[in-house]
């Protein structure tokens, strides 16, 4: 087996015991639909089976849909493909955690995630803008609203079987340390 056969088939167990994480991954930024649509596919066909999605990507309800066509087509599993997606800025309140995680599952056509992350440690005003501004065009922040905040209205999510395992991105070791 050669190095890049062992990448593809390696796993690293999660912290919590729920599963494993394949080391080799596919972002799924990709602006376009069909585009989309169609790497989702080919990159589960070529054995990807590992997908990294966010809401923030505006996307979600194509990868959902490459992915249902290989569980349908293409004799790809579920439980061997591991999603992970990400709670945008937006929805940092802990209230809106999970309808924004339901949001989610829904447009990927999932009934779990395997992980759901923060996707960047900064909560803005609630709402369903992704980028509220004010009249100079500057992010309103939400400053009522703190990193461990989110993280634990996250950790419902995995106690209740919604979630595998949660996460953050995008932060610095003293948020990570604020959470931890």
């Amino acid at each position: 087996m050669s190095d890049a056969d062992r990448l593809r088939y390696t796993k690293i167990p999660l912290n919590n015991g729920s599963g494993e994480i394949p080391a080799l991954g596919f972002g799924t930024l990709i602006p376009d639909p069909i585009a989309t649509t169609n790497a989702v596919r080919s990159s589960l066909q070529a054995g990807f089976r590992q997908f990294d999605c966010a809401e923030r990507y505006r996307n979600e309800e194509h990868v959902g849909e490459a992915m249902r066509s290989a569980f349908k087509e293409d004799g790809v599993q579920r439980k061997d493909v591991f999603v992970g997606t990400k709670l945008w800025n937006n929805n940092h309140r802990p209230e809106r955690v999970r309808p924004a995680f339901e949001g989610s599952l829904k447009r990927l056509q999932l009934d779990y995630a395997d992980l759901y992350s923060i996707h960047t440690p900064f909560a803005f005003k609630a709402g369903d803008e992704q980028d509220p501004r004010d009249a100079n065009g500057n992010v309103i922040y939400d400053d009522g609203t703190t990193l461990t905040n989110t993280w634990k209205a996250m950790e419902s999510l995995v106690d209740e079987g919604r979630c595998k395992a949660i996460g953050l991105s995008n932060v610095d070791l003293g948020q990570l340390k604020e959470v931890f």
